[in-house]
């Protein structure tokens, strides 16, 4: 595949190049879908003629290069895959007076021309099973067979010998369950009372349609009842997987790659103890074989071929359980009393493979190949007889997702109840809205800002303020990084200057300066920006400086109406007999940002500091060189008592009636908003 180029045609289609090719990399199709038409004696170059609609030309051009190809590959090396041609060896079947052979499932048209073989030398019988689901296959024998009946056929006479009814007898109960580990509830709870009865373990069994539910079941077994025929993830071999990772060697240092890696690989299984070692030896061993064709391969593919290979081991189940866990196909030919299918879902039961969706049903038909609706049969046939094959069985599924298979052969009467249950059931309680009622310390300073949130929200104020949960939402936000660089720098500036002009030649150094050590690009164009938009008002500072300026970023404390306050003044000036309190504002839309608490804070600790004086609130838009009077502090110092007397009289913090606030709220997964 690696090797493989489009054509020009194919090359212009730029997504069937990446989209096709890429499937074949990374899936088993390509080897899947050889066998598939070498099983049925079809040649790939013959598909084209049965395709009369071209829907698979570009793709069969593509297997058909790679297929050649890769041909040519194994013939260069004395390799072979598929089997084309064969000899029965006769001198070993003399050995046999006769053969029996219990077949359940397809025989391929290979496996015809096999068994013709072999019949012409040995005397064979066929055990067949007929039902619904298989008995169109089996027309080469050229027998008319009934439906749900067993028979025992001389080969290749074609004598029917004998004949008996094979019918559904089988008591089949169905159950659903809300989660997969509530059937890992049922199977190990069910197990335990069949063994409590005296039935032979050796007659029950687990089928699993998916696998992967052995990691709930391995987990869940305490009683170590469970036999898990398929085996486990070796961990050690995880480990081992993991350390020769670690261990990948330039190709140009390793003179023989299998050796080194035979080496390296030996190595590390002196630090486990596995059960594998011996089937790890083999895989190196074949490689060992094919060392000439190998050794082309860099030595990091050949590591991933090699833990490709092992990945697919398992380590057998020893703990001694005598009840199987099996897949569906080990259940063919087996007997049982007591039977237990789990994740029995319409996916599962048949299930289908995107390997078996190449070709479609008219070009599989015209090939003699199997369609997708004889491979979902054959699946079908295997299930119809494990039920006619064992006394009792429970099917079950989650949330009543159950195969429509059961009522496709007559035995689904509804669910039953699941008495089962790995944990008992939990209590119904209706949710009750949390009551928070705690008293504010009589220490705590209120800020403008805390008391904006006490306003929007006093559930966040309690969060905040009094639990003190912090906030992890650390999103970057380059104006609020301006805002405190702008504050700095214009007090250190006018703590330095006697007027606007050196004010401004203090600012520009001192910004100049945070520009150059800076490795924040975004910060570092958003100061240069704002050197330019500050321009209006450094030159209305020049021209309107004040008479004396009485503080710079000062903090201050209060207490009023029985509570305490603080806060931090941007800038106080003093013009005659006039006090002005200003607040530092860089955005283009200042004016909605008002905060009428912060200025009546403000403004109350300044009228007492400067009695004699007449004290006024202003805000200073930095980038138009506006200072704006508040007009309304009036207004501020009404709304200011009142949230005071929310806050004195407050008992219970409840959640804002408002869901607005809660959009950028920190804290609104604690109160399921």
């Amino acid at each position: 595949l690696k090797e493989f180029e489009c054509n020009d045609k194919e090359a212009q289609i730029l997504f069937f190049e990446k989209n096709f090719l890429g499937y074949l990399e990374s899936s088993n199709f390509l080897l899947d879908f050889f066998n598939e038409l070498h099983q049925n004696l079809v040649k790939i170059e013959d598909i084209p003629f049965k395709d009369i609609y071209g829907d698979y030309e570009d793709h069969l051009n593509v297997l058909q290069r790679v297929y050649q190809n890769y041909q040519s590959h194994l013939n260069a090396h004395g390799y072979y895959d598929h089997l084309h041609e064969f000899k029965v060896l006769d001198e070993y079947l003399e050995k046999f007076q006769e053969i029996i052979i219990y077949i359940d499932g397809f025989i391929s048209p290979i496996e015809q021309k096999i068994l013709q073989k072999i019949g012409e030398k040995n005397k064979i019988f066929l055990h067949l099973s007929i039902d619904t689901f298989n008995i169109h296959h089996y027309n080469f024998l050229g027998i008319e067979f009934e439906k749900n009946q067993q028979y025992k056929i001389a080969y290749p006479a074609l004598e029917i010998l004998e004949c008996s009814p094979h019918i559904l007898q089988t008591q089949v109960h169905t159950l659903s369950c809300d989660l997969r580990v509530g059937e890992c509830a049922f199977i190990l709870q069910k197990v335990n009372e069949w063994l409590s009865e005296g039935i032979d373990p050796n007659k029950i069994a687990i089928v699993l349609p998916q696998e992967d539910l052995i990691k709930f079941l391995q987990v869940c077994d305490e009683g170590k009842n469970l036999n898990f025929a398929m085996g486990f993830e070796s961990k050690d071999l995880q480990k081992l997987l993991e350390r020769l990772q670690d261990k990948l060697t330039e190709p140009h240092s390793i003179p023989n790659k299998i050796a080194h890696l035979t080496n390296q690989v030996h190595q590390l299984l002196k630090d486990f103890d596995t059960s594998l070692g011996m089937q790890i030896d083999e895989i190196l061993f074949s490689y060992e074989c094919a060392q000439e064709l190998l050794e082309q391969f860099s030595y990091k593919d050949l590591i991933w071929m090699f833990t490709q290979e092992i990945k697919k081991l398992r380590a057998d189940d020893v703990r001694g359980g005598k009840v199987k866990v099996i897949g569906t196909l080990e259940t063919r030919g087996e007997k049982f009393e007591k039977v237990i299918i789990a994740d029995f879902s319409p996916e599962n039961v048949p299930q289908v493979s995107h390997h078996d969706m190449f070709l479609n049903t008219q070009i599989r038909h015209a090939l003699q190949i199997p369609t997708l609706k004889d491979k979902q049969d054959l699946q079908k046939h295997y299930y119809l007889e494990l039920l006619k094959n064992t006394q009792e069985v429970y099917a079950l599924c989650i949330q009543q997702r159950i195969a429509p298979f059961l009522k496709e052969i007559g035995v689904f009467k509804g669910f039953e109840n699941n008495p089962y249950t790995l944990f008992n059931k939990a209590l119904n309680k209706e949710y009750q809205p949390e009551k928070i009622a705690v008293q504010i310390d009589s220490n705590f300073f209120f800020s403008a800002k805390s008391l904006g949130v006490f306003k929007d929200c006093k559930r966040k104020f309690y969060y905040q303020y009094i639990l003190h949960l912090p906030d992890h939402q650390k999103e970057e936000n380059i104006s609020i990084d301006i805002g405190k660089i702008i504050h700095r720098l214009l007090e250190k500036s006018y703590r330095h200057s006697k007027n606007g002009v050196e004010a401004k030649e203090i600012f520009l150094a001192q910004i100049q300066e945070v520009i150059q050590e800076s490795s924040q690009e975004r910060l570092k164009i958003q100061l240069e920006l704002l050197k330019r938009e500050m321009e209006a008002f450094w030159k209305r500072e020049q021209e309107n400086f004040p008479d004396e300026i009485l503080g710079l970023e000062l903090e201050f404390e209060d207490q009023n109406y029985g509570l305490k306050f603080k806060g931090k003044i941007d800038r106080i000036d003093r013009i005659g007999k006039n006090i002005r309190v200003i607040d530092y504002k860089y955005s283009t839309h200042f004016k909605t940002s008002y905060n009428p608490l912060q200025s009546a804070l403000y403004w109350t600790w300044a009228n007492k500091q400067y009695l004699g004086y007449e004290v006024k609130m202003y805000f200073y838009d930095l980038k138009n060189g506006e200072l704006v009077e508040s007009k309304t502090i009036k207004q501020d110092l009404k709304k200011l008592e009142e949230i005071l007397e929310d806050v004195k009289s407050q008992r219970e913090f409840a959640m804002s009636v408002k869901y607005s606030p809660c959009r950028t709220c920190v804290y609104h997964h604690l109160c399921q908003r």
